[in-house]
């Protein structure tokens, strides 16, 4: 073992195990010194408290004997005899063998139940086996303070073979000059004690057994974070030494920058410039390109300042001596030691490679460019809203739409490999589906002819969020106005059923599948008036079951997609002043957002919980659903009406409904996730399989995995701040 490990080794008995062993020998210490010994005091005063009481309630029968005397009733001889009556045949204790006894300040034996040998006998000079005067110490407590108590040796009970100590109360009865007392047998009481004690012992030895074993856990647990945690240093600096010797001496120029300035340049990148290493470092982090190439100076430090991560161009630096080199910059962000950096890798080129390199970028640049055109044509083809494709809009068919919609997966895919930006791609997934549906909402109504009246098609879940994905199915339905008395309401609700039959077959056709659960616009329970919405929405607030939930979870992201918004606005309103008058409905999306769990265990790694075939992977939609929960939870608590997540909680944190900080670790978990979900579905696309939501976590990255624990403590902590706003509990 060497000196550091023993050095790690004391640390860890001082810092974990030495806490423990003295937790555990307090807690025994206690038990021992201070809670048995309390029972013990608490107990004999219990004793001593009773047979003061049966002393009282026998002496208050010479009391009434008195009285029959001094109201002339009974001689006082006759009121004695009664009372030595009453008093000689009362009994009490568990075997009704303890007993109360009578003498006087003689003092003289009066009576006694278990010695009538010594009723009328002069008890002066009697002593107890230990020579104590006990029948004169009675007289002197009495004449001293009228009442007492008195330890000494006596009989058991009516055995007088066996002499034990004794505890008695005795009480003066003045008119009388007799003393009246009772006692307990010590030997009782150490018994009772005994029993008690014995029981506590129990329980604390198996307290402190269960402490054992979980301070064992805990010390084992340590242990072996510890030791992995000094593996992980020793890795860590094994790591450093390797990577700085691969710095060091590679072919290849590295800058890092912490904190917006230079702090490190390998000796490639000195001997590139032509710098010492402390002059290269008083450089400004623009300041090491040339001054001619101004614009690349100010990207650069744009760059910094914005902190944007992966970018590489083209550009000229300046070595000391004035001269110049042609280079490519490729720009990392990281973060060491909780702070802000990048790492610059510096590339020196040759003319004739920098112009080829320009030339594949020009190439590049025109490729991007045609793929947005191509995916304008298609929104604008599909029914988009720009003038000068109206024509084109007006003459596309069904046919031409779908086979349009065949193609748009594998052009959004491209996007995706592109990095961009996750509302970026959302917004252009909702875009294309919505310009798809108007389009064929549009030629449904030429087929049927104009609307008998006015309507609105809506759509919910995450559709309705515009948060769709490569993987995504239709949740939609109609709101019409209500037909007045004079109108053939059976015949208008067909029309909007056929309406919204054609519109989703031609959503399948074009890839966007059915529901499962049914929830389409072609199935009439999601075709109705606004005044039978409401119904139907009141029932779900007041009455809601758990069969409901399901569907008024998707339901509560609906937004107008074609039509009369004014219908879908006038909703939104009934539903908030709904919620209002009955907050309690909250409490069904609350239990249901609480019931998922973070797969996670408590050492913080992933768990898989599902069986069968998922047993090795996660569902991200589950994940994400638990985000989008908590926005909607809140989004209708504070009347907020937008449904698309990252746009609640923007108005949430706009509002003061949650605090900034809330705001942006939620919304980076969501953006994350989302950009895991749609990067997993690319690849299942690449490889020619169906894009689904369950990702397996040994297929990611390290980062990758890590975002994700991360991701579950966070949605942990989401729930937790739910459970509080809403139950008042964690």
């Amino acid at each position: 073992m060497t000196e550091q490990q023993t050095n790690n080794s004391a640390l860890f008995f001082l810092k974990v195990v030495l806490p423990v062993l003295v937790t555990l020998t307090l807690f025994v210490g206690a038990v021992f010194l201070n809670i048995i010994p309390a029972f013990r005091r608490a107990m004999m005063q219990d004793k001593k408290a009773m047979i003061k009481e049966l002393s009282e309630t026998a002496w208050s029968i010479l009391q009434e004997s008195v009285e029959l005397e001094q109201s002339g009733k009974l001689t006082r001889k006759a009121a004695q005899q009664q009372a030595i009556a009453e008093i000689n045949g009362l009994r009490y204790g568990n075997d009704m063998k303890d007993y109360f006894w009578i003498s006087d300040m003689t003092p003289k034996m009066i009576v006694h139940p278990y010695r009538p040998e010594l009723n009328g006998r002069d008890m002066s000079d009697f002593k107890d086996a230990h020579n104590k005067k006990v029948f004169i110490e009675f007289v002197d407590i009495i004449k001293r303070k009228q009442e007492g108590y008195v330890e000494y040796y006596w009989q058991w009970k009516d055995d007088p073979g066996k002499i034990v100590p004794k505890l008695s109360y005795v009480k003066g009865f003045a008119p009388w000059q007799w003393i009246i007392g009772t006692g307990v047998y010590l030997e009782d009481v150490e018994m009772d004690i005994g029993l008690i004690t014995h029981r506590v012992i129990m329980i604390s030895l198996i307290i402190a057994f269960i402490a054992f074993v979980l301070m064992f856990i805990v010390v084992y647990h340590s242990h072996k974070i510890e030791k992995e945690r000094h593996q992980s240093q020793l890795a860590l600096k094994a790591a450093k030494e390797k990577y700085q010797a691969l710095v060091e001496s590679s072919s290849e120029a590295f800058i890092l920058i912490l904190d917006g300035k230079l702090n490190y340049a390998n000796r490639a990148t000195l001997e590139m410039l032509q710098y010492a290493e402390s002059e290269f470092l008083e450089l400004g982090v623009a300041d090491i390109i040339a001054p001619e190439n101004g614009e690349d100076r100010c990207r650069l430090q744009q760059l910094i300042d914005d902190k944007v991560d992966n970018d590489h161009f083209d550009t000229v630096l300046l070595r000391q001596n004035k001269t110049t080199v042609n280079v490519v910059m490729s720009i990392s962000q990281i973060s060491l030691q909780q702070r802000d950096g990048f790492i610059i890798i510096v590339r020196e080129v040759s003319a004739e490679q920098l112009n080829s390199r320009l030339g594949r970028q020009r190439k590049l640049a025109e490729e991007q460019k045609q793929l947005i055109i191509d995916l304008h044509n298609e929104q604008r083809l599909a029914g988009g809203s720009l003038p000068d494709w109206e024509s084109a809009a007006i003459s596309s068919s069904v046919e031409e739409i779908v086979k349009l919609c065949q193609g748009f997966p594998t052009k959004l895919k491209a996007l995706i490999d592109a990095g961009i930006n996750i509302e970026n791609l959302t917004g252009i997934t909702s875009r294309m589906v919505d310009a798809v549906t108007v389009r064929f909402i549009e030629l449904a109504i030429e087929e049927l002819g104009e609307p008998p009246v006015p309507f609105c098609f809506m759509a919910f879940g995450s559709e309705g969020r515009s948060e769709q994905t490569l993987k995504t199915d239709q949740d939609n339905a109609i709101i019409y106005q209500p037909p007045g008395a004079d109108n053939d309401t059976k015949n208008i609700k067909a029309y909007f059923v056929t309406l919204g039959t054609k519109v989703c077959d031609w959503l399948h056709d074009a890839g966007y599948t059915y529901c499962q659960g049914g929830n389409m616009a072609k199935n009439e329970q999601w075709v109705m008036a606004a005044d039978e919405w409401k119904t139907c929405v009141s029932n779900w607030i007041y009455s809601a079951s758990a069969n409901d939930l399901l569907r008024i979870n998707i339901f509560f992201d609906f937004r107008a997609m074609y039509g009369d918004v004014s219908l879908v606005a006038g909703l939104w309103d009934f539903i908030g002043d709904a919620i209002e008058d009955r907050h309690e409905f909250l409490l069904y999306f609350v239990n249901d957002a609480l019931l998922y769990k973070p797969p996670i265990t408590i050492f913080g790694n992933i768990a898989l919980r599902d069986k069968g075939e998922k047993r090795t992977t996660i569902s991200l939609k589950e994940v994400i659903s638990a985000i989008v929960q908590f926005a909607r939870i809140y989004a209708l608590k504070y009347r907020i009406n937008e449904t698309n997540t990252l746009e609640r909680l923007r108005a949430l944190r706009d509002g003061e409904f949650i605090n900034e900080s809330t705001y942006r670790e939620i919304s980076e978990v969501y953006k994350l996730l989302m950009q895991l979900r749609f990067k997993h579905q690319a690849m299942a696309m690449e490889d020619g399989e169906m894009p689904d939501n369950r990702i397996n976590p040994k297929s990611l990255t390290e980062i990758e995995r890590e975002i994700l624990k991360k991701s579950f403590a966070a949605i942990a902590s989401f729930q937790t701040k739910i459970s509080y706003d809403f139950k008042g509990m964690v």
